[in-house]
């Protein structure tokens, strides 16, 4: 078609097939065969379906995100309708949800209550990492037009897109494990006594149940979730603040932690050794530091997260900032459990006595008093349960995705992939609570051989950012990168201390 001088055109506002308007000529529709033609099919919100996957040429995400954009959107409406920032943020929560679980709270506690505030950068510089990585994948899933498990499939392969979904799958029942697993451990603080083996399959059978009895019967998901995600995530935050001032800590000297420096009683060495029939890993306290608060999985899952909310490029800068918000309230919370501890604890118990959920509740004391270790077990519950339905769904998403099926919440493959995860991940918990005595190092180790799976989900992102047309701002990149190489350094030093 010959190209027209922009001054003297303009474009119908018709709808498509759209048609070139000289000022000094009649409409001309343009040819079948013409790039005008075959040019992408613009999306409502914005996305540009272009037409490449499957044996058919159609990609069934896209179809997909028409139907829920124009039920969200409303008739006649193409985007997302102006509304203020704190109504729009919500994707980094559900993700913040996700990653303070049990495992991060309990985590905290048993470093602040070895290390004081000294690793209180650590928790930093692992934030900083994580809103990178959540900022990458926030630009990838307003910016693209599919999909990353299609995106994947389009310039690598459906194998390469099986194989992210399947690992991320695998982590997901690990993540699982440790959730159903500090469940039990909560159960057992309230009830003051050990769980039968079997009353504890009993409680995981209702628990699982339920929440696959809400997945299959709620038509629209997303919404609650991300409402009640919010929810919880705030009253953490705020509860663990006010016992963080009842404490009366020390202000000054704790934020000393914030000057990157190496703790004088932490063990020599880099690398994880044997001792006896232990395997001693002198940096095991900065490595669950990092992997407790440095989430790669979680931070994959925004991209998927921002296309429930239908967001598109022209709503990147509230993704952006959702980002930021969503990973500073992960980060702040940590930092307090951390710091709590710190200050109750530290000096007065050693970390090694904490195995179970009433001696890490002493933290609670000064605010609480004899109600402590309640609240505690509730708080663990709290995190367990924004966790539990949160990680199931990201495995279910990423597995659905990776085998080319539709990957919304609301779609039968996402949760049935969903139901499967919550299945697959009670079977860990319910085979260890037979035998297993110390839940908390239970919950640990589930939750320390994740991060062997961190580094190809890093690297995809990575890849992504770079290789695709999504226009990554360099410092996510740089952020990314840098997060990668953490991510690689992490699976490598577990897999190290797993041959010991």
């Amino acid at each position: 078609m010959n190209a027209i001088p922009p001054s003297t055109e303009r474009r119908s506002c018709e709808p498509p097939p759209c048609s070139v308007v000289r000022l000094d000529s009649t409409v001309t529709p343009p040819p079948p065969d013409s790039d005008a033609a075959s040019a992408p099919e613009a999306k409502p919100g914005g996305r540009l379906s272009e037409g490449r996957s499957g044996e058919d040429g159609v990609d069934p995400r896209n179809a997909a995100d028409v139907a829920h954009n124009a039920a969200d959107a409303g008739p006649g409406s193409s985007a997302n309708p102006p509304q203020p920032w704190w109504r729009a943020v919500g994707p980094a929560l559900v993700v913040a949800a996700v990653v303070l679980g049990p495992g991060s709270i309990l985590t905290a506690s048993k470093v602040g209550c070895g290390f004081g505030a000294d690793l209180l950068w650590v928790v930093g510089l692992a934030a900083l990492l994580m809103m990178g990585v959540t900022a990458t994948a926030a630009t990838l899933g307003c910016r693209l037009p599919h999909t990353l498990g299609t995106e994947l499939t389009h310039r690598l392969g459906r194998p390469a897109a099986i194989a992210v979904g399947g690992v991320l799958f695998l982590l997901v029942l690990s993540f699982q494990g440790s959730n159903n697993m500090a469940v039990l451990a909560g159960v057992e603080a309230m009830l003051g006594r050990s769980l039968s083996p079997m009353l504890a399959c009993g409680v995981l059978l209702a628990l699982n149940g339920l929440l696959i009895a809400v997945l299959w019967r709620s038509r629209r998901l997303y919404r609650p979730i991300e409402v009640l995600m919010k929810v919880i995530v705030g009253a953490m935050v705020v509860g663990f603040l006010v016992n963080f001032l009842a404490a009366r800590p020390d202000l000054v000297a704790l934020l000393g932690g914030l000057v990157p420096r190496w703790p004088a009683d932490l063990p020599e060495g880099w690398l994880p050794v044997r001792q006896g029939e232990q395997v001693v890993d002198p940096l095991r306290p900065v490595t669950a530091l990092v992997a407790t608060t440095f989430s790669v999985a979680a931070a994959y899952y925004q991209a998927y997260l921002v296309r429930e909310k239908n967001w598109t490029a022209a709503d990147l800068r509230t993704g952006l900032l959702d980002s930021l918000l969503g990973i500073a309230a992960l980060g702040l919370a940590t930092s307090l459990v951390m710091l709590t501890a710190a200050t109750v604890l530290h000096g007065d118990v050693p970390p090694e006595s904490l195995t179970d959920l009433a001696a890490v509740a002493s933290q609670l004391a000064p605010a609480f008093g004899p109600a402590s270790e309640w609240l505690f077990a509730f708080g663990v519950l709290g995190g367990a349960f924004s966790s539990f339905l949160g990680n199931a769904i990201v495995g279910g998403t990423l597995l659905a995705d990776g085998l080319g099926q539709p990957s919304r919440l609301d779609d039968r493959a996402c949760r049935w992939a969903t139901t499967a995860a919550l299945l697959g991940g009670a079977l860990p918990a319910a085979i260890l609570s037979s035998g297993a005595t110390d839940r908390i190092g239970a919950i640990v180790w589930l939750q320390s051989v994740t991060v062997l799976g961190l580094p190809l989900l890093a690297a995809t992102l990575l890849y992504l950012a770079i290789a695709s047309e999504a226009r990554v701002q360099k410092w996510a990149i740089a952020a990314t990168a840098v997060g990668t190489l953490v991510a690689v350094v992490l699976a490598l030093r577990t897999a190290y201390a797993l041959t010991l």
